[in-house]
């Protein structure tokens, strides 16, 4: 195979023709070689497994083969596409192969976990993975484009255009981040941004091979010669510290490969040639003969070094795999992880067809995927039992000593073998019981229904940690973007996110603008534009909304803590006061200071979404009939007073339209208060049907419960629950606590996170005879309603004349405890648009019955956002689920694409600013700020209300040159009562935010953060320290890229954050915040730090500020000055001395 030199080392390996051959030393030897197929296809990509033995091959007609360890021992083997694999990534949990147009995903088994394709992929050649960003990974290819891919989400992040030419390679070091193109360059680019920071200039032609060790980079490549690309005998080699080339090294052989390998020097080499020469030589020893490999002549198409560096990889164009190394038990890794191969299958005994001896559990019974048999009874007949424990002995609650919440008492076993033991083995008291239920009922009527835990009560409290660091992509992996509970009114993120979700209602608030202090309207207009504008990765709030309704006494029973208010007493009374509010406070389109009109929309929010009756009324004093006008935002459903009986639910909506009534009001004839009954009709439909159908009264839940065992069914069979969950959730490494794991950032997989989580049943409709294994809805998802005369008729079937209603969204009250126990929580089902719903990767359904175009839907719990089903969304269940809101949106109106509007933020919101000498007129608006000019913030806090809520107490805003452009005191809402004052951090006491003592200016949170809001809509620069703090309380959405945080700025990875006094102290040599925080004085001294960085920045000594900044706060303990805390005015800090 190879002719070795006169100095050989004792080693002997054996190679497939078992001849002996000698390893020379400090060189390699063929260890084996095997062909990748019997087909004759060339191995165009070979790439050694970080994590386990296993060695990754690909050709040229697509399949991709593994091998186990040195043996090449064929581990497995697939097709991963039709085309010519061009490159292999392994990571801890996938297998990506790389073609000219797409990306796949493969379990290290073979199966298939997604494929990758787009229009920006068009020639790909390489694929990288950056280690600071283990789910990211980087596509280049014949194209001037770099597409930054995000594997969890399965998402193109980022694309990056080039200057050059293409991206043909790869390679990355700690620090930069290196490209090469077939123009002869080394790029240099940032690893976050991938911005291109330089280029080298290595070879005239295209760079075949580079690669990177410590500060020295070595290319191969080509060069124009007599008009042809001939490739360098020679490598180029450069300094990484200064950017230059050092002397290059010449080469008996035309380099086509060249790799570094580090075992025991760092100057260590690899070089081949495409005609198959392999040399292993020093840097500083540029000599050797040359190794010839085995090709028959052909060329070598790829070259491969595993991580351990001692073994080296070559494929060939005739399909054989060369494997050299340069010991005779070589390993690919280290360290690697134990390889996963299939369990051994086990046979049982063999027995005769007359044997009357062998008991048949002699035959092991093998367990199904989904853990059914054909023996098991259906599940509608069955009902899960739970063994009830015995009652604790009287004896032993008497002698029971409580510590804090603990209970101690005598162990009762004392004496027995069984002392040391927790055990309680059944009784036959009990076993009986269990024998013995005749009555038909369950045994234990409160054990917990069986709940899909993407339904479940959250109980993980983001707000106990930092914003930026909770993992909320971990509980939402699609695109939309959830609306975190409130503590005291958990009621409104679910219901002001479903109406969101439709259209209509959306651009109603987002076009609403007033000058009222508290307005609703408004509040709900800022919530949505959060939920338009801010990225999936957080969630908004609705702390401003419920600070606002809070602040209406007429609402105060919806706070009161002590109230005796049942949860869905407090929700049915949400959803009145909510839509009553909407009902009577009319619509403003002018600002009372600019009196600007918008032309191009509705002016009453009742004009499209109310529905309006005629009512004819009669006295039952004096007999007096009357007619009177009315309309509803939001429908009551009207209950049977005989909840027994069956009744279809649009035969139910039926009658809540035209349902008669009675009240108490002043009779116009006899002027007396009487009763009067109404019948009505209705006038006219509107756009939007809301259905209010929460469940207070037992008599309604029993209705229920009688509607849901005749009308509903789901089917038998589970689903497994890796069908529906990300590719990389499936063979991620399970979280050894399970569900019960309580850390926010575990970076385990968790069964039922909530993220990817579908249902726990599947849609069965298309088995052969499987009649009852069909899905039946109480809720219609579609009705049709028709007016005559005023009365409508609701069915189910479309006819002349009728107009059609979908289910756009639904709210549905969740409980935990079985049928008797109140909800504990709500949680929001939407439908989205049609447009919207290919990008939701649902499997879709392939029954002949109906096939839904838009047949998922996402379900809102809290933060945790899970894609669904339909049949799994319009399931209910009297035990658990019972819908609160139905929301129906006119299927022709929802069909048709509105565009998204909303009204803009007036520069004359600043016209009450008391830093300005006089009202703001056409001249002076030219005086705000501008897009691109800096504004530093700052903004101080108190906490309020039983909540414990931090809530925004002062806001500083300073110009770039640190002129004071805002300084507002928040006044509390009068129901809001300040719990503390935080002076000693925030330096505002009681007096100042008093409106009857306080000479502050003092201000409505409304205001300033329409101001703020201005600012953001002009691409305001927002410069601060801790700035997501900041907008987080005051529930602003801020685009990343107009905030500039020193807080970030100045901070290593993986490092502490470092506060704003000790970079004043470190940087400028100044003591702030020594007796309290000034918003004002923070804020200058984040824009002078911010000013400092550009300047650090320009002249290139950050690197090393930032390192002594770090270097100083870990010898002093942060704390300023060493021990007090405190630093004289004379003392000189050492970033004072180096600046």
């Amino acid at each position: 195979m190879f002719e070795a030199p006169a100095v050989v080392a004792e080693q002997v390996v054996p190679d497939n023709a078992n001849n002996a051959l000698r390893i020379p030393e400090g060189g390699f030897a063929l260890l084996s070689h095997i062909m990748q197929n019997t087909l004759t296809n060339g191995v165009t990509s070979l790439a050694f497994d970080p994590f386990e033995e296993l060695l990754w091959s690909g050709n040229s007609s697509g399949r991709v083969v593994s091998y186990y360890s040195p043996q090449l021992e064929r581990y497995t083997s697939f097709v991963s596409t039709s085309s010519v694999v061009r490159d292999i990534l392994s990571t801890e949990a996938i297998v990506l192969s790389l073609t000219q147009e797409r990306l796949r995903g493969f379990r290290r088994q073979g199966l298939p976990l997604f494929t990758h394709k787009s229009e920006n992929m068009v020639d790909m050649t390489c694929i990288h993975r950056l280690s600071n960003a283990p789910h990211t990974v980087l596509l280049g290819g014949n194209q001037q484009k770099i597409i930054q891919l995000d594997l969890e989400m399965q998402k193109e992040t980022r694309i990056v255009h080039l200057k050059q030419k293409d991206c043909l390679e790869f390679r990355s070091n700690q620090k930069f981040l290196f490209s090469s193109d077939s123009d002869g360059n080394i790029t240099l680019r940032n690893l976050s941004t991938i911005d291109a920071i330089h280029a080298i200039q290595a070879h005239q032609g295209a760079v075949s091979d580079f690669d990177i060790c410590g500060n020295r980079l070595i290319t191969c490549g080509y060069s124009p010669r007599m008009g042809n690309l001939l490739a360098d005998r020679f490598l180029m080699v450069y300094d990484l510290r200064t950017l230059r080339a050092l002397p290059l090294v010449p080469l008996s052989i035309p380099p086509t490969f060249c790799r570094f390998l580090p075992s025991y020097s760092d100057s260590r080499i690899m070089v081949a040639s495409q005609a198959g020469q392999l040399l292993i030589m020093d840097l500083n020893k540029p000599a050797g003969i040359p190794i010839q490999l085995d090709t028959n002549g052909l060329a070598v198409f790829s070259v491969s070094v595993s991580s351990s560096r001692q073994c080296i990889a070559f494929g060939d164009q005739a399909g054989f795999i060369h494997l050299f190394s340069d010991r005779m038990q070589p390993v690919f890794n280290e360290s690697s992880w134990e390889t996963e191969f299939p369990e051994q299958s086990i046979y049982g005994p063999s027995m005769e067809i007359d044997d009357t001896q062998t008991p048949y559990a002699a035959f092991l019974l093998p367990f199904t995927v989904d853990d059914t048999y054909l023996s098991d009874w259906p599940e509608e007949l069955c009902q899960k039992a739970f063994r009830k424990p015995d009652p604790i002995p009287k004896q032993i609650l008497d002698s029971i000593r409580m510590v804090q919440f603990v209970g101690y008492a005598p162990n009762p076993r004392a004496g027995t073998p069984l002392c040391k033991f927790n055990v309680k083995p059944y009784s036959d008291e009990v076993s009986s019981t269990v024998n013995d239920n005749h009555n038909g009922k369950p045994v234990h009527e409160n054990s917990p229904p069986p709940i899909p835990k993407f339904y479940r009560r959250v109980h993980v409290q983001p707000s106990k940690y930092n914003n930026e660091e909770f993992d909320y992509v971990r509980y939402n992996h699609t695109e939309y973007i959830p609306v975190e509970c409130y503590p005291s009114l958990p009621q409104a993120n679910a219901v002001l996110l479903a109406l969101f979700h439709i259209t209509s209602v959306q651009n109603y608030f987002l076009k609403h603008m007033c000058a009222t202090d508290y307005c609703l309207s408004c509040e709900i207009g800022f919530l949505y534009r959060m939920l338009i504008d801010r990225s999936p990765t957080q969630p908004a709030s609705v702390t401003n909304f419920v600070r606002s309704l809070r602040s209406m006494s007429e609402y105060g029973h919806l706070f009161a803590a002590n109230s005796a208010n049942k949860f869905m007493q407090k929700t049915r009374a949400f959803i009145g006061a909510l839509f009553q509010r909407l009902y009577e406070v009319p619509f403003d389109y002018f600002d009372k200071l600019i009196k600007q009109e918008i032309n191009d929309v509705d002016t009453d929010f009742l004009k499209n979404h109310d529905v309006e009756f005629s009512m004819n009324n009669r006295c039952i004093r004096c007999s007096e009939q009357f007619q009177t006008q009315c309309s509803q935002l939001c429908i009551p459903l009207a209950y049977p007073t005989n909840g027994g009986d069956k009744i279809r639910f649009y035969q139910l909506m039926e009658k809540s339209l035209n349902c008669p009534g009675q009240s108490e009001a002043i009779c116009q004839k006899c002027e007396k208060r009487a009763r009067i009954t109404s019948t009505r009709r209705v006038s006219k439909l509107s756009q939007l049907l809301l259905i209010d159908t929460s469940v207070v009264t037992d008599s309604e839940k029993n209705f229920w419960n009688v509607q849901l065992q005749a009308f509903e069914r789901k089917p038998a069979s589970k689903l497994n629950s890796s069908s529906s969950t990300s590719a990389l959730e499936r063979v991620a490494k399970v979280c050894r606590y399970g569900e019960e794991c309580k850390k926010p950032f575990c970076k385990y997989s968790h069964n039922g996170d909530g993220k990817g989580e579908a249902s726990d049943y599947e849609d069965v409709t298309n088995v052969p005879g499987a009649e009852d294994n069909t899905w039946m809805h109480y809720l219609p998802e579609e009705v049709h309603i028709k007016v005559s005369d005023g009365i409508c008729s609701v069915s189910e079937s479309m006819s002349e004349g009728s107009v059609s209603y979908s289910l756009r969204t639904a709210v549905f009250a969740i409980g935990e405890g079985g049928v008797d126990a109140e909800p504990t929580h709500l949680v929001t089902a939407i439908r989205p648009r049609t447009e919207t719903c290919a990008a939701l990767h649902l499997s879709p359904n392939t029954s002949g019955q109906k096939i839904f175009e838009d047949r998922g839907w996402i379900v809102f719990n809290d933060f945790v956002v899970t894609k669904v089903t339909e049949n799994e969304a319009l399931h209910i269940d009297a035990n658990w689920k019972l819908p609160c809101l139905l929301c129906y949106v006119q299927t022709e109106m929802d069909r048709n694409t509105v565009p998204q509007a909303r009204v803009q933020i007036s520069p004359h919101q600043w016209d009450n600013n008391s830093l300005k000498d006089q009202i703001l007129n056409g001249m002076d608006v030219e005086r705000l700020p501008k897009k691109g000019d800096i504004v530093a913030i700052d903004a101080e806090f108190v906490t309020i209300n039983q909540e414990t809520l931090r809530t925004v107490a002062r806001v500083s805003c300073v110009r770039d040159d640190s002129s004071c452009l805002l300084d507002a005191y928040i006044q509390p809402c009068c129901t809001d009562k300040v719990i503390d004052y935080l002076t000693a951090w925030s330096g505002i006491e009681a007096a100042d935010l008093d409106p009857n003592v306080s000479t502050r200016n003092l201000t409505t949170l409304k205001d300033v953060y329409l101001k703020l809001l201005y600012l953001v809509q002009e691409g305001v620069i927002f410069v601060g320290h801790g700035l997501s703090n900041d907008f987080k309380a005051l529930n602003i959405y801020v685009p990343p890229d107009q905030v500039r945080d020193t807080v970030h700025l100045f901070h290593l990875a993986t490092q502490r954050m470092i506060s704003l006094q000790f970079l004043a102290w470190h940087i400028f040599g100044e003591s702030i915040q020594q007796t309290s925080h000034d918003s004002v004085e923070d804020a200058r001294m984040a824009l002078r730090l911010y000013k400092k960085f550009e300047e650090l920045k320009a002249d290139g000594s950050l690197d090393s500020v930032i390192a002594e900044l770090y270097e100083t706060g870990k010898r002093l303990n942060w704390k300023i000055g060493g021990i007090s805390g405190v630093t004289s005015n004379t003392e000189e800090t050492p970033a004072q001395a180096a600046l």
